[in-house]
């Protein structure tokens, strides 16, 4: 959604100006967001994926960790 913001110059996401507003995004390229307006303007963002590393919560992680240390006690 931060690109999303970006493309409408705004800090903050409302869905009703993004419905609004935002006709499509195209993906011309690994790396590139292209929000196509209603009015017929382009705006070309370039993209990065994050990690899922940098994504996930302490909870998931925790869960993870668990989940190994149970698949390594069965294995032995």
């Amino acid at each position: 959604m931060s690109k999303a913001c970006e493309a409408l110059g705004i800090n903050d996401f409302k869905e009703n100006l993004f419905n609004e507003k935002i006709k499509q995004i195209i993906v011309p390229e690994n790396g590139l967001l292209t929000f196509v307006f209603h009015d017929g303007n382009e705006v070309t963002l370039k993209w990065q994926h994050k990690s899922r590393s940098e994504s996930w919560t302490e909870e998931k992680r925790q869960v993870a960790r668990e989940r190994a240390i149970n698949f390594l006690k069965k294995g032995k």
